[in-house]
C-alpha cells in the first residue's frame, strides 16, 4: 500500500488550541480547489482522480502522509457535479495544522466501520451521532441501535440531506449512562414553538431531562427541566441554525450558529438518564415540525473555540482553508549511476504510472537510450545522459507532460523524439549532437518549449533552436527534471 497521488488543506487557526479532538467536514470544494496542475482534479473521475466511492481514499495529518487518520466517507461523486461529504478526525486542532488527502494504490474500500480508520474511530468523543441522511437513519458511532417513528421525508439539508419531522422520532434504547459535563447540539429548521429537538431523559418521564427545544418564540437549552436551569436564547427564525447546549461543571450555555447567545449558573441534579430522543420527548409529545440535521450527544463540555470552529466549518466547508495541488506522488528514489556498455538500455511506461525519481548519470556507450511512454506517466530524473555510440529514443503518446532540465550528449548517432496525443515539454538545457541528425516529430495538441540549446552538427527536424509555443494542453504528468 502506498500513496500515489495527495494534496494538502491549510487549516485556518481556531480561535483557541483544541485538546479534546475535533472533526472536521470535507466538501466538494477541497478537492475541486486542488486542481491546479497537470494531475488535474482529485474529484473529476479521470485518470488521476480519486474513485467514484472514495473507496481508495485515505487522509492524513502530515504533509508526507505517513500519520494517518479515521474518516467516515458519507458519499463521495466524483466527475459531472462532484459531492463530498467526509468526515475526519485530528487529536487536536492549533493554528498552523493541515489535512493531506491521498488516493493509495491498492485499496479500493474504507476500512469496516469498527476497524482502525474506520467510521467509529471519527466519533470516538460521541455518545450518539445522526447525520439524518437517510429516512433510517443510524447512529455513526457504533454506540446505540436508532429507531425511527413515524414517516421522515428526506429534503436537502444544512450538510448534505436533512430529516423533515412532523410528528416523527428517533430514539435510541435505554442504553446510555448518565453524563456528568456534556453537550447536546443540531442544526435545526423550523419555527413551531413548543418543540424538543434533542431531549435526554430517562425513557419515562420529563423528570431531570436535559433537551435543546423551541418554546415561548425562542430557541432555548434546559438541564433539568427546571425553570433555573432554563436558558432562553434568540427568537425562534425560519433560518438553518446550529444549536449548542453545553453544561459545563455548574455553568448551562446556549450556542447559536458558533456564538454564544446566554449563558446562566446552574448545578444540575439529575441522574439516571440514559436514553436520546431526536425530534420529541420519547415518541409521545412535543414533536418538533421542521428539518433537523447533524443530531449529536457528546459527554464532554465543548469549548467556546471548538463551537466557533465547528459552525465555520460546516456552514462553508469549500471555504475552510486552501488547497495545494493534487500531484502524483513518485515511489522510491534510485541514487547513483547506470553504466551500460554493450546493448540497449529501455524503459517503457503503459497505463497511469507513477515512477521512481531518479538521481545519478546514464553512461550508454554502444546501443541505443530508449524510453517509451504511453498514457498517463510521472518521471522525475536528476542527471547527464552520455550516448556516445548509438540513438537515443523517446516515444511519448498520450496525456504525458515532460519537463526536461540538464544535458544529452550525443555523440555518434541520431537523436530522436517522438510524440503523439496531448503532450506537454518545456525543456531547459543543452543538447550536443555531434555526429548525426536530430530529429523531433509531434502529431496532435503538443505545447513545446526549447531554451538554451548548444548548436549540434548536422541537421535540426522540426525543430527550431530557440522556443515554439503550441496550443496549452492540461494532462496528467510525466516530469523530467535535469536530464532527458
Amino acid at each position: 500500500m502506498a500513496i500515489d497521488a495527495k494534496f494538502t488543506r491549510t487549516l485556518p487557526a481556531p480561535t483557541a488550541t483544541i485538546s479534546n479532538g475535533f472533526v472536521f467536514l470535507l466538501s466538494a470544494g477541497w478537492f475541486t480547489d486542488a486542481d491546479l496542475g497537470v494531475a488535474g482534479s482529485p474529484i473529476d473521475g479521470g485518470v488521476n482522480s480519486i474513485a467514484n466511492g472514495g473507496g481508495d481514499m485515505q487522509v492524513f495529518s502530515d504533509t508526507a502522509a505517513t500519520t494517518r487518520l479515521p474518516i467516515e466517507v458519507v458519499s463521495f461523486v466524483t466527475g459531472g457535479i462532484p459531492e463530498a461529504q467526509v468526515w475526519v478526525r485530528t487529536p487536536s486542532y492549533t493554528s498552523g495544522d493541515t489535512i493531506t488527502i491521498g488516493r493509495d494504490d491498492t485499496q479500493t474500500i474504507q476500512p469496516a466501520v469498527g476497524a482502525a480508520f474506520g467510521r467509529n474511530s471519527v466519533w470516538v468523543d460521541y455518545e450518539v451521532v445522526c447525520h439524518h441522511e437517510t429516512i433510517t437513519p443510524i447512529d455513526s458511532t457504533g454506540n446505540t441501535t436508532l429507531t425511527t417513528s413515524g414517516t421522515l421525508v428526506q429534503v436537502t439539508g444544512a450538510i448534505g440531506e436533512a430529516n423533515t419531522f412532523n410528528g416523527d422520532s428517533v430514539d435510541t434504547g435505554e442504553e446510555l449512562t448518565n453524563p456528568v459535563n456534556f453537550t447536546l447540539q443540531s442544526w435545526k429548521k423550523g419555527t413551531v414553538s413548543d418543540r424538543k429537538i434533542a431531549h435526554l431523559h430517562n425513557g419515562s418521564s420529563t423528570s431531570g431531562s436535559h433537551y435543546i427545544d423551541q418554546r415561548g418564540g425562542s430557541l432555548r437549552f434546559v438541564v433539568d427541566n427546571t425553570g433555573s436551569g432554563v436558558v432562553v436564547g434568540s427568537a425562534i427564525n425560519a433560518n438553518d441554525v446550529l444549536m449548542h447546549g453545553v453544561y459545563d461543571s455548574g455553568v448551562a450555555l446556549l450556542y447559536e450558529d458558533g456564538a454564544l447567545s446566554n449563558s446562566r449558573s446552574y448545578t444540575k441534579t439529575s441522574t439516571g438518564l440514559d436514553k436520546l430522543s431526536i425530534g420529541s420527548f420519547n415518541n409521545s409529545a412535543e414533536f418538533f415540525t421542521g428539518d433537523l440535521d447533524e443530531t449529536r450527544l457528546r459527554y464532554s463540555a465543548l469549548a467556546a473555540s471548538h463551537v466557533s470552529s465547528e459552525h465555520s466549518n460546516q456552514f462553508d466547508p469549500d471555504n475552510f482553508g486552501t488547497s495545494s495541488e493534487w500531484v502524483l506522488v513518485g515511489g522510491d528514489g534510485i541514487s547513483g549511476t547506470i553504466t551500460q556498455t554493450i546493448s540497449s538500455f529501455t524503459q517503457s511506461l503503459a497505463g497511469t504510472i507513477v515512477n521512481p525519481t531518479t538521481t545519478g548519470t546514464i553512461n550508454q556507450t554502444t546501443q541505443s537510450f530508449t524510453q517509451a511512454a504511453i498514457g498517463t506517466s510521472l518521471l522525475n530524473i536528476t542527471g547527464t545522459i552520455t550516448q556516445s555510440a548509438s540513438a537515443f529514443t523517446q516515444s511519448l503518446s498520450g496525456n504525458v507532460t515532460e519537463n526536461i532540465t540538464g544535458v544529452i550528449n550525443q555523440g555518434l548517432s541520431s537523436f530522436t523524439q517522438s510524440l503523439l496525443g496531448s503532450v506537454s515539454i518545456p525543456v531547459t538545457g543543452n543538447i550536443n549532437q555531434t555526429a548525426s541528425s536530430f530529429t523531433q516529430s509531434a502529431v496532435g495538441v503538443v505545447p513545446i518549449q526549447w531554451t538554451d540549446k548548444a548548436p549540434v552538427s548536422t541537421a535540426w527536424t522540426n525543430q527550431a533552436e530557440t522556443v515554439i509555443n503550441w496550443t496549452v494542453q492540461s494532462g496528467v504528468s510525466t516530469i523530467w527534471t535535469d536530464k532527458v
